[in-house]
């Protein structure tokens, strides 16, 4: 039993039940490159009535399938896609839709395969194509593991020669001078894969890039190709797996009855939340995500009837906090608390998040020890700032009292000069008026010794001798 046969069934999500739908032409015909045991080859036969012809290397598979098959390249010679047997048999044939599922990465030269294709191909014809992507997370996650292992079946088939990735497809097409008119995937995550890994055995950082990767997810690329350019339709998009979503809690009063469970992306989280249910409630418990994990960007409002927004800060955290919109989630606290007024009426939070592995986490552990050192240190130089603030300023006051004191004994001194020249002046002028009295008893000193001279002349005279007898004879008799 072939190991590509899977029965006749179309299973949804399936490249072949993808490709069944694909051709979009009733009776048309088609070129199918290793169509296994003919499952698609069957359901477009019988219910689309189209004409198919078929190259398949596996001559027991290709037997089975000619039975629903126009013209049958089979066997290690003619089904030999490694060979252009195959096309020399049918280089007289033109086909509206050519069809290689999962082919071309078991062939040692694709891109020759693609050329001569292209040769088969109506001028409005389509090729439609398969082609599973190595660079699948699941891939990545074996080679993180230092693991490479083949498989039967599957993104690692033991018999693929070549490996693609969406760039070295696109560049391929290229080269073959084809035109993209449809992108697509067929998706799986990496625990859906035949490979058995998944994201427990790498830090929460790889994972979240993993994630965040394009094409993360994508397990099996679907092109249509056609030889004249057309509008595309690219239904990856941004091709980015939408599995990075986190699980924030938020618990009213702290109380699991009043916890509300929402989920974002991880890069931008926005909750609104309508109080009108939690009368009375005065906090509100954030648990962001249940990982370690950097939160930035944190911002909390709450909303008033008015729908003025009030920005709020945090009064604890069971977290290590950075800032008011920063906190690092540990294994040991993820809580951050609120407090509300009473009367608010909605609450909005906002914030991003960054997952952290647990070296992160010791990193910004210790960052943050340095960090409360540093401002340790900081408090403590303010502290002495301050201090020395204090002392400046008590010697500036005690420099401005000195001041004032000088400038009153200035004013006393001033006032004590003028006092003095004041007082100088009065002893110059008692100093003259003792200098004129002096003058003044000198003058009359000299005139009362004149007069002693001449009563001294006179007492020597005879007359002054008789007078002074009579004088006295006069005074004994009572005259």
């Amino acid at each position: 039993m072939s190991k590509y046969d899977f029965g006749y069934e179309l299973e949804q999500g399936s490249t072949n039940k993808w490709a069944f739908e694909m051709v979009e032409k009733k009776c048309c015909r088609v070129l199918e490159l290793g169509p296994a045991i003919g499952n698609l080859t069957f359901h477009l036969t019988n219910e689309k009535m189209c004409q198919v012809d078929i190259v398949e290397i596996n001559e027991e598979d290709g037997k089975r399938t000619a039975e629903f098959a126009k013209n049958a390249q089979i066997g290690p010679i003619n089904g030999n896609l490694n060979s252009d047997v195959w096309y020399d048999n049918l280089q007289n044939e033109k086909y509206d839709y050519i069809i290689a599922l999962d082919v071309l990465e078991h062939l040692e030269n694709p891109e020759h395969v693609l050329i001569l294709l292209k040769k088969l191909l109506q001028k409005d014809g389509k090729i439609l194509l398969s082609i599973p992507n190595l660079a699948h997370n699941a891939v990545i996650l074996e080679l993180l593991n230092n693991d490479f292992r083949y498989h039967d079946l599957g993104l690692l088939d033991q018999t693929h020669v070549h490996f693609f990735a969406y760039k070295s497809i696109i560049k391929m097409i290229k080269n073959a001078e084809l035109y993209i008119s449809y992108i697509n995937a067929i998706k799986k995550g990496v625990t859906d894969t035949e490979i058995q890994v998944d994201f427990e055995n790498v830090p929460p950082e790889v994972e979240q890039y993993l994630k965040m990767r394009k094409y993360a997810d994508a397990y099996q690329y679907l092109f249509i190709l056609g030889k004249e350019q057309s509008e595309i339709m690219d239904y990856l998009n941004d091709g980015i797996i939408q599995e990075d979503m986190c699980e924030t809690k938020i618990l009213v009063d702290g109380m699991i009855k009043n916890e509300l469970v929402f989920r974002n992306h991880y890069e931008n989280v926005s909750i609104e939340i309508d109080m009108a249910a939690y009368k009375n409630a005065n906090s509100i418990r954030l648990v962001p995500i249940e990982k370690k994990a950097l939160i930035y960007d944190l911002q909390v409002y709450e909303i008033d009837e008015n729908e003025k927004e009030i920005e709020l800060n945090y009064n604890w955290t069971t977290g290590i906090q950075i800032d008011n919109s920063c906190v690092i989630l540990t294994d040991e606290g993820r809580e951050i608390n609120y407090l509300i007024s009473t009367s608010t009426k909605k609450i909005k939070v906002l914030f991003k998040c960054m997952l952290q592995s647990e070296l992160l986490v010791q990193k910004a552990l210790k960052l943050n020890k340095i960090k409360n050192e540093l401002l340790d240190i900081i408090n403590e130089k303010n502290l002495e700032k301050t201090r020395l603030e204090e002392e400046i300023q008590n010697k500036k006051e005690n420099e401005e009292r000195i001041c004032i004191k000088v400038n009153e004994l200035q004013y006393e001194n001033h006032q004590l000069q003028m006092e003095k020249g004041r007082m100088a002046d009065e002893i110059q002028d008692i100093n003259q008026q003792l200098q004129d009295k002096l003058e003044e008893l000198f003058d009359k000193e000299q005139k009362n010794n004149e007069l002693e001279k001449e009563l001294t002349t006179i007492k020597s005279n005879i007359l002054y001798r008789i007078y002074m007898k009579i004088y006295k004879g006069l005074h004994r008799k009572g005259i």
